[in-house]
Parts: structure tokens; sequence; C-alpha cells
């Protein structure tokens, strides 16, 4: 695409249905040139421009980009941006201290505000040149920012060229390829146009055309063929016939060596520096003992680009050549003067620990150390842990700090998602020469990040190792028996015991994780034993989160009560709990952790009956049934969905791909699976299948000593229905009772639900009518008092279901009409198909059970005395046909005589 047809178009922008392009190109095409003609038709255009322009020397400074968006404006003036997210954004930006660590989002969500409310006044153009160099963090904000102003007057426009680091088609802007344009090299004429003011009367039109075929048009290379002295050699003869002038690498490399070494220090200084202030590069040059005139030879010759404040290369290439001119000695040198001259300490240690060779350095390292403290305090965590594991690269691995830079650097790199990395940093630990504290942070990090990624087995099996090598030491065993509490395949005996156990071992010592780990299979084991949730263990385990956590909010009381209330049936508490826990991990900026508080929220809708609910936060976290990786914890969550939405081949493709994955090991292989398929047999209605594969869940329930019906996948209810189904009455007498006598001293509302539901089967079942007429009546009127359409739609089915066998016909039907309602209300396909079913079946059913409009006319008036002659007359109709009306009547309703007849109610 030409220059002015690029220009057209972002300048046409505002009035098309595109809100963002990215121009690409060869470097040195001219798409800084066109970045800024674009800034300044969308200023003229009356637009506000945030404008920034990335250095190379900034690709890993944080925020540095966005320091440039926003120095134009006045933060103080945006009212709608809430004070605290503008003290926010001047932690991030490094403008005053922080007084503790900076939620990573908040930079994001005051950047939001920051364009929300200029774009309400005037449309905003954010204009990026070089994006190629932006740092990560400015990067994550402003895609995010843009993002969700879409119902804004926001416009992005950015230039960026293909990288060794950062391929201007993975840029994290929000561009996809139909957003890039490829800026083309210039015509021979626009050629002229931008060298001949230079050479006004040295330039043949023969050069220019040969200037163009060599450089395909590109400016920056034509200019510093020029400047270079090369003209000569290009004329009017073909270009194969002389000696090729050089690429536009080694023309800016080969005029580089023309300057004085001064002044091509001056331009490596900068190109370090990325576009200092003048008085910082000044300290810097009088460190290195170089003359301010310096500065003034390397403008002349065109490489730098100064302006009353600062100084810049003028182009990427510029300082690439600058900075490749050095030789390994002298640019450490370079770097040294940088660190002394610059405050800031993040800076400070980026180039101290460019100063010196690799290897342990203890002053590198603090000073590695502190930015990594400093990056955590501005929310940017990856940056944070890209100078953790500096830290730990410059520190003696037998020295005492090492162990704890280590974990420091684990934990960054957990809290930024990115658990393998953590577990990888982990490894160079020697868990031997690490203090009860260190310890406790090992087996934290390592259990939580293998959980997450590999499943149960690699962790059991890590605890296992850990365990052996502890025997010996009461202390530090009690510590990995505390972290083995939340194997899933434990009895609820054992793991109540351990907990106990280690809590106990543990009182008074610094291993803040690894009691709360033992605090939690307490809970745990309580509550699977039907004790319900403990509220004085989980208030204990919200005061104890004051004590440092490494592992995060995993073990805290909030997440207790998020993840195990509804197992009680209190999903009101549940869906509280973690909406703090996944507003929390909003401000944290703790993606990976945030999705998974919002599959645990769409586990507890379906708990709680919203379907619909369940279906948008399971969507919000990014957990589909198809992705590559799913958590462990997210497998039975996405299963139920699958359940409840009938699609059972999209499952069993789930449960295929999982089953033998690392991922896919313990109760999910012995428990859930099961327990998944037979959810599904039993919405086909495949009763034996269901009761097969629930019967051997159930089994293992057992066999772990799970008695509450949460903690047992809730699979008691539909095995009992199932039993009953395929006619095992007996076994689901037993296991009815067993399931009543639990609820006669607890209150559990959703399964007394389904208690009253099955009571009414079970005495349909043995012939006693009225009495299951009774149970199907409790059973709704406990499903309208949950609010649960899903649980009233099957209470009103089975309610229909008597009724028809008591010959209350229209009755059953009007009940099956209000289940349809109901049923479609709870947005379960898999409810909706079951009711479905059974008004299909009540329908095929309806000629030999149900009356036609006449016969209920007839039936009023035989109910009413009348003589066949006196309703014939009264409906205009033969008595034959009154005749044909009455024995229908007496057939379906199954009257003897009529005087037996009766109006149903």
């Amino acid at each position: 695409m030409t220059r002015t047809q690029l220009l057209a178009e972002i300048v046409g922008l505002p009035h098309g249905r595109a809100r963002q392009i990215l121009v690409t190109g060869e470097a040195g095409m001219g798409k800084s040139t066109v970045i800024g003609d674009a800034a300044v038709g969308f200023a003229r255009a009356g637009f506000i421009v945030l404008r920034a322009a990335p250095s190379f020397a900034e690709r890993y400074t944080s925020y540095s980009m966005l320091w440039d968006l926003l120095a134009p404006l006045d933060w103080t003036s945006f009212t709608s941006v809430p004070a605290e997210y503008r003290s926010f954004l001047e932690i991030a930006l490094g403008r005053r201290p922080a007084a503790a660590e900076l939620p990573s989002l908040a930079t994001a969500i005051a950047f939001e505000g920051i364009l929300a409310e200029i774009s309400a006044r005037t449309p905003v153009a954010i204009v990026i040149d070089d994006a190629q160099w932006a740092d990560a963090e400015s990067r994550a904000t402003v895609e995010r920012a843009f993002r969700r102003s879409a119902s804004h007057r926001v416009y992005l426009v950015a230039a960026s060229r293909p990288t060794a680091d950062s391929p201007s088609r993975a840029l994290d802007l929000g561009f996809d390829l139909g957003d890039e344009r490829v800026l083309e090299g210039l015509s021979v004429e626009e050629l002229d146009g931008v060298i001949r003011p230079g050479w006004p009367s040295t330039l043949t039109r023969a050069q220019v055309v040969s200037l163009r075929e060599h450089t395909g048009g590109n400016p920056l290379w034509a200019l510093e063929l020029m400047s270079r002295g090369s003209i000569a050699d290009i004329g009017a003869r073909m270009l194969g016939t002389v000696a090729v002038p050089p690429s536009l690498a080694g023309t800016i490399a080969e005029r580089l060596g023309g300057l004085g070494a001064e002044a091509s220090e001056v331009v490596s200084i900068v190109a370090l520096l990325g576009h200092p202030k003048l008085d910082l590069l000044a300290t810097v040059l009088s460190f290195a003992g170089i003359p301010h005139d310096a500065v003034d030879a390397a403008e002349a010759a065109g490489f730098l680009s100064l302006t009353t404040e600062t100084a810049r290369t003028r182009h990427p290439l510029h300082a690439s050549a600058a900075a490749a001119r050095l030789t390994p000695g002298r640019r450490r040198d370079l770097h040294r003067f940088i660190a002394d001259a610059v405050h800031d300490p993040v800076v400070k240690a980026q180039h101290l620990h460019l100063s010196r060779p690799s290897g342990p350095d203890e002053l590198i390292a603090a000073a590695l150390s502190e930015a990594a403290v400093v990056m955590r305090q501005r929310g940017a965590r990856l940056r944070a842990a890209h100078f953790a594991a500096q830290a730990v690269g410059r520190t003696d691995p037998a020295s005492d700090r090492y162990p704890a830079r280590v974990l420091s650097q684990a934990q960054q790199l957990s809290s930024a998602g990115d658990l393998a990395a953590c577990l990888s940093a982990l490894e160079q630990l020697n868990a031997n020469r690490l203090d009860l504290h260190q310890y406790d942070a090992l087996l934290a990090l390592s259990t939580s990040a293998l959980a997450s990624i590999r499943g149960r087995d690699p962790t059991t099996a890590f605890l296992r190792q850990r365990e052996l090598e502890a025997v010996g030491d009461p202390e530090r065993l009690a510590v990995v028996q505390a972290h083995m509490v939340a194997d899933d395949l434990m009895t609820v005996t054992e793991r109540g015991e351990l907990s106990s156990a280690s809590f106990n071992r543990l009182t008074g010592v610094d291993t803040p994780n690894a009691v709360h780990r033992a605090l939690r299979g307490t809970i745990r084991s309580q509550l699977d034993a039907g004790g319900g949730l403990n509220s004085d263990l989980v208030e204990d385990c919200t005061r104890r989160q004051g004590i440092q956590i490494v592992s995060g909010l995993e073990d805290t009381g909030l997440a207790a009560t998020g993840f195990l209330a509804h197992l009680t049936d209190d999903v009101a508490r549940s869906r509280v709990a973690l909406n703090e826990l996944v507003a929390w991990a909003k401000r944290e900026g703790k993606d990976g952790i945030e999705r998974v508080f919002l599959a645990h929220a769409a586990h507890v809708e379906l708990t709680g009956g919203n379907a619909g609910e369940a279906r948008i936060l399971l969507a919000e976290s990014g957990h589909a049934a198809e992705a590559a990786r799913l958590p462990a914890s997210v497998l039975p969550i996405v299963g139920l969905m699958l359940v409840t939405d009938a699609k059972h081949d999209a499952l069993r493709q789930l449960i295929e791909r999982w089953q033998h994955s690392d991922v896919g090991t313990g109760q999910f292989v012995e428990l859930i699976v099961p327990a998944l398929r037979g959810f599904s047999a039993f919405a086909l209605r495949d009763w034996p299948a269901a009761v097969d594969l629930l019967r051997h869940a159930a089994a293992v329930a057992d066999s772990l000593q799970l008695v509450e019906p949460g903690s047992r996948f809730r699979i008691d209810l539909p095995l009992i229905e199932a039993l009953v189904m395929t006619g095992n009455n007996d076994e689901a007498r037993d296991r009815l009772a067993i399931l009543r006598s639990f609820l006669e001293t607890r209150n559990r509302p959703l399964s007394q639900i389904g208690l009253h539901r099955l009571s009414s089967m079970e005495l349909a079942a043995a012939g006693r009518l009225e009495d299951a007429l009774t149970e199907a009546g409790l059973a709704v009127d406990a499903a309208v008092r949950a609010d649960r359409s899903d649980e009233e739609a099957r209470c009103r089915l089975q309610r229909a279901r008597v009724l028809t066998r008591l010959r209350k016909v229209t009755l059953s039907r009007r009940e099956l009409q209000v289940a349809s309602e109901r049923a479609e209300e709870s947005g379960s396909a898999g409810v909706r198909e079951q009711v479905e079913w059974a008004v299909a079946a009540s329908r095929r059913s309806r000629p030999g059970t149900e009356l036609t409009a006449a016969e209920q006319r007839v039936l009023v008036a035989l109910v009413a005395g009348q003589t066949n002659k006196e309703i014939a007359a009264e409906l205009f109709v033969s008595i034959r046909t009154v005749e044909s009306h009455v024995s229908a009547i007496l057939r379906k309703t199954g009257a003897t005589s009529r005087s037996k007849l009766r109006i149903p109610r």
C-alpha cells in the first residue's frame, strides 16, 4: 500500500467500521513518517492524540510506553476516575513510591477510565511508532483498555516491524491480520521529492532511478547512501555493471564509523538509554569523560534528534548500529556509568546487571532483588519474576541468600500464572538446605503447581518422596503430611486424623502454608462426614490469612467457603464468597486464578439450578470442553455443564481425551467419570446403564467414607430413580432410607426436594397413590421455596404421573404444562428433554384416557342427572351420538355406571 493510500485510510478511520490499523514494513521504509503524518492529521481534526515511540532500550522497562502516552494529560482533571486509581497509575509509572503491593490490573482500569472520560468529550487517537519495542505491561494495558472502549470514540494506529523478539503479527495490542497494512517503497517521483532537497544540483534523474532500483524505494536507505557519498557509483548504467552499494545496515555502520570516537559513543549511550533527558545524558557523559560538543557532532551527522529536554536516535537502526560497534568491555563501562547516574532502582538494576560479566555478584543480586520488589509493588508481575530470576542467576548457590531468592522467583512466577516455570525454578533448590519456613513454601508452591498442571498422581508421588526423606524429622514430616491431606483419594478418617496430627504438631511453628492445609483438611473431612461446614475453623483460616502465605488464597477461609458451602446446599454462601474471590483476582491481575474461580462459580450456579448463569460464567472463564488444557479441578464442572446442555457426544469425547492424561487422575477417574457417564445415561433414559455406572460411583464414594450428598457428587438421587425405573425397588428403598436418615437431622434443602420426589416414586411403585401424591406435593412446595425451576419441573412431572394413575387426567395435563414452563425457565436442556418426553408420552396415550371436548360436555349433563334424550336436545345431536359419548366416558373414566360419574376437580 502506498503512503498516500495508507494515510487516507488512517484518517478515514472515524468514518468507517474499523477502529485500528497496524502499519508494517521493512526498516527504513517510512513507517515513522506515516505515523507522524497521521498524528498531525488527527490533531488537525480535533482529536486528542496520545503518542508514543518506544525504543529498543525500553522494551524491558515496565510502563515506559504508557508514560509517553499519558505525558500530555493532566490526570487530576479526570474526575470520573477514582483518586485511588489515579494514585495507582502514578505508582505504576514510578512517579510516587508504593506503600503496598499494587494490584496489577489497577493500571489498566485507570487508563481505561481516562480513555472513557476524554473520549466522551473528544475523539481519541492512540498513535504508537515502533510498537515492536513496547514493554509487555504497556502493551497489555493498552490492549485491554482499547478492547473495552469499543463503544467510545477511541482509535488505535501503530507501526511495527518484525524482530527476533517480537514478530509484528504477535503484538499484544489487539490487532489481527485484517488490521495489517504493509507499506510499500516510494516511487521514483516520491523518492526524488525526499532526496533532492539535500542535493538540489548534483542529483540526476538517472541516479534517482538507480537508487529506487537498489533500495526498493526505501527512503532511509537512499538517504544513507547519499550521506555516505555513494552517489558517484550510481549513474545511468545498469546496477549490475557497477559495484553494488552496501546494504542499509552496512551503510549506516560505515557512516557511523566516519564519526569521531566520542560522537559515536554519544550515539551508543543514547541507544542504551532509549530517549534520556538531557541532564541525565550530561551526567553519564561526565562519568564517561566525553565532552558535550560530541553531542552536537552526532546531531549534525544526522544520528541524533534533540529537543529542549530529551535526546534520541533518529532511527532505531542508528541505535542498533551504534550499540553493535561497542566492544564488550566498553559496553559494560557505559552501563556502569549509566547505573551510577540514574536514581530509579529498576533502571539502575538493569544497567548494573549489564555492567559486569555473568556470574555471582552480591551487589548486583541485591539490586536486582530490590528491582523485583519494586516491580511487584508497581503491579508488574512478569517483570518482577524476570528480575527475581536475574537475581538468582547473580547469587552464589552456596550462599545463605540463594534459597530465599529462588523461592521469591518461584513465588513471582506462580503469581504471574507461569506454573511450569515456577516448577523449573524450584528444581534448583536442595531441600536439605532450607529452614522449616522455606521448606513449607517449597511444598506449598510445588504441590499447587503440580496439582494444577499435572494432576493428582505426580503430586502424590512428589509428596511420598518428601515423606520418605523427612523420616526422623517430626516437624518436616508434619509439614509434608499437612500438604498430603489434599489427596482426593484419601478416606475421610485418614484425612481427619492426618490433618489433626499435623496441625497439633505445627502449633507455634512458622509454617503458615502447612497450617492452612491442615485446617482445610479438617474442614473438608468434617464436611465429607456429614458434619457440615465448620464456621469456627473457617474463621480460623480467615484470621490466619494475616500470616504470609505463598500459595495465595487457595487455603483461606474465603476459598473454603466458596468451594465447599454449596456441597451442603448453601448455594448463596458459596456464591457470595466466589464473587469476592473473582473480584480479588481481577484486581490483582491473576487471570489464571480468576478463571478457576469463575469455573467454580459456574459449578455453584449449576448446583443452584441456574444453568443460564452457569453457562455465562463458564464461558467467561474460558474453560471450554474442547480446550487443549483444562485444570484438574475444572474437568468435573465442564462435564456437568455438558450433561446439563444434553451434549452427550461432547461429554464422551471430553472423558476419552482426559481420562488417561496426567490431569485425569484421582477422583476424576475413580468417581467423577462413572458419575458423569451415569448422569448422561440417565438423561438418555438408558436406565440399566445408569444403574451400573452410578452404582460404581456410589461404591467409590462409600470406600472413601463420603457421606455428604454434595461430596458424593450428588449421585444418590439419580441412582435411586434409575433403580425404581428398572424395578430394583428393594435396593431403591434401602438407599432411600439411608438418605432419609441423613436428612432427618440436617438442613439440606436441595436434597430434601429430591427425597420427597423419590419417596413419591417409591410409594407409587407400591400402589399407595394418595400418599405418593402427598409426597409429590411436598416436593413441589420445597422446590418453589428454594426457587429451583429445574427441580420444580421434575417434581411436577412426578405429580403429573401420579395424577394420571389416579385418573385425574385434566389435573395431570395442567401439571405437565407448568412443568414445561419451569423446564424452559431452568435453561437446562436435560430437564427440558425429560419433560418434553413425558408430555409426548401423555399425548400418545391421550385417546385411551382423556375425554374429548364433546365428551366433557356430555359428562357435565350426565352428572346433572339429564337423560340421553335431554342431552341430545340440548347439544343438538342425535340420541345415538349421545349414547356413543356415554359409552366412551364410562370406558375412559373406569366408572361402572352413570351414577358413579364425577366431574374431575
